[in-house]
């Protein structure tokens, strides 16, 4: 993969944490969840195919949530998931997407 793709790839594999943490952030009753749930599933996978193993579990934890718990954890699960992601973002953005003084 040419660092264009992998500028590309990795974009777009935030932009899509952004917008999968903005499903579970809309929860508001035990019928959002599904959703959520989906985005989780989502975002699990893409996580372990980049290997961003800590980012996947937490995703896995809270698909794998009660319905009546993620209502009622929200705000938590959703610090959680936030910290995770920046972690990531941040791995993401040292490793591939800082432009290297070498090039």
């Amino acid at each position: 993969m040419s660092k264009s793709e992998q500028n590309v790839f990795f974009t777009e594999f935030c932009e899509d944490m952004t917008a999968y943490i903005g499903v579970v952030e809309s929860v508001k009753t035990a019928a959002d969840v599904g959703r959520a749930r989906d985005a989780m599933h989502a975002l699990a996978g893409a996580a372990l195919i980049i290997g961003a193993n800590k980012l996947a579990e937490t995703a896995r934890r809270i698909e794998k949530t009660d319905p009546g718990a993620v209502v009622m954890k929200r705000s938590e699960l959703m610090d959680d998931l936030i910290a995770v992601c920046e972690e990531t973002a941040a791995e993401i953005s040292r490793l591939f997407l800082s432009a290297s003084r070498f090039e």
